[in-house]
């Protein structure tokens, strides 16, 4: 509710479900998600000349691996 209040999302309905939502970026949040990523690609480069090429993929793989196992944590705490 606090996107949507905030400008970022939509609500709309599902025109396949009349019952449900969609719940999608509005212009604003769409600018914002693509600005958000051009900063996060700044900070990458960045950091790939500060700790060299070959440590930063590394950094990448083990953050994907964290990540994954999170998800899974997560998605096993919701399964009935």
């Amino acid at each position: 509710q606090e996107l949507e209040d905030m400008g970022v999302v939509e609500r709309v309905v599902d025109p396949s479900d009349g019952r449900a939502k969609l719940v999608r970026f509005t212009a604003l949040g769409r600018r914002g998600l693509l600005h958000g990523l051009g900063v996060l690609g700044t900070m990458e480069k960045q950091l790939a000349r500060t700790i060299g090429a070959g440590r930063m993929k590394t950094l990448h793989g083990l953050l994907t691996e964290v990540v994954a196992l999170l998800e899974a944590r997560a998605s096993s705490a919701t399964d009935p």
